[in-house]
């Protein structure tokens, strides 16, 4: 400790000028840099901020127009298929029954309603779904069994 009489001496002018001062300057110019570093930080994150604001709301104005013509387009096909069921509703007949060789009568299975009369399609029997070679099968005898619409 100092005694109350002790006497400070000042440092020379050439300390002073050559260690003191350069010192001082290199922290004032130190907190300087830093506030400026701050404020640069803080317009950075304000700028960023913006910048998610304004692509946000651009992604909302597209998800917007994208939802509005998905709207639309399943208003069209709801209406057009409304329309194709109302006009199925008025032109739609049942199909006939078959008539097969042996007069058992046969209903289609699984056949779509023809849009126009006449147009049936011949379903096979399922055991023909097998794969016979044509030297096995005698052609002359082999008689194909035919159906008439009762």
């Amino acid at each position: 400790m100092s005694s109350p009489t002790a006497q400070f001496t000042i440092p020379a002018s050439e300390v002073m000028t050559s260690i003191v001062l350069p010192t001082i300057i290199f922290c004032i110019g130190l907190v300087a840099a830093m506030l400026l570093g701050i404020n640069k930080c803080k317009q950075w994150e304000l700028d960023k901020v913006v910048e998610m604001r304004r692509s946000r709301r651009v992604l909302q104005r597209v998800t917007n127009r994208l939802r509005e013509k998905n709207f639309k387009t399943i208003q069209r096909a709801r209406t057009m298929r409304k329309r194709a069921a109302s006009a199925k509703a008025r032109t739609e007949f049942s199909p006939p029954a078959y008539q097969s060789k042996n007069n058992s009568v046969e209903f289609p299975r699984s056949i779509p309603v023809p849009s126009s009369p006449r147009r049936y399609v011949r379903q096979r029997p399922r055991c023909q779904n097998r794969r016979v070679s044509r030297s096995s099968v005698n052609t002359s005898h082999h008689t194909r069994g035919s159906i008439h619409i009762v």
